[in-house]
């Protein structure tokens, strides 16, 4: 059976909890990833930053939540 541990990377990109948005966007796009773990200074997973998370803070930030053609 192949199990989790198989197939995951190992080498692992990681960013802290004081990483500036700008610097784990260009991470995730240098990359071609699409998450990136949050540790402490203990290496505690905190939380993962994704595109999804991006691209809801752009939208956010934006007008567009606003508009009548989203339907949202």
């Amino acid at each position: 059976m192949i199990t989790a541990e198989d197939i995951m990377t190992k080498d692992v990109l990681t960013v802290n909890p004081d990483t500036p948005i700008s610097i784990a966007v260009k991470i995730l796009t240098i990359r071609h990833i699409t998450g990136l773990p949050v540790i402490d200074a203990d290496k505690k997973l905190l939380g993962i930053i994704t595109e999804k998370d991006v691209m809801s803070l752009l939208l956010d930030k934006s007008d567009l939540r606003e508009k009548k053609f989203l339907n949202i």
